[in-house]
């Protein structure tokens, strides 16, 4: 059962969806999937920081993701998912079945649950 309130968008969107998408659902984050649901990547506020100077929000947001982005499965225990994501520095972990996001877990709100 897929999320609905997940900020995911078409491999062929441009920055500016992305940039729509994340503002939209909050997650500092948006998923970039094929037409399989599958994960292509992930273009976080972080990678939009680092390449705003050079830009084009009509770019398509393939351009900017980061193309392999960490996931975990849901089973994965909430310490272990702070664990993971502190160890890559990331503070999205997007949670999945067979490469299809079906939730994303926040550093942050791990930390205010645990």
């Amino acid at each position: 059962i897929m999320d609905t309130d997940l900020p995911l968008i078409k491999q062929n969107s441009s920055i500016l969806d992305a940039v729509l998408e994340m503002t939209e659902k909050k997650y500092g984050c948006a998923v970039i999937i094929d037409k399989q649901k599958k994960i292509k990547g992930i273009i976080t506020d972080g990678d939009l920081r680092r390449a705003i100077k050079k830009l084009d929000i009509s770019d398509k947001a393939t351009k900017i993701m980061s193309k392999k982005p960490i996931t975990a499965n849901g089973d994965l225990l909430i310490s272990s998912a702070i664990t993971l994501m502190n160890k890559n520095s990331i503070t999205s972990l997007v949670i999945t079945n067979k490469n299809i996001p079906l939730g994303i877990v926040n550093l942050k709100t791990c930390l205010e649950n645990e």
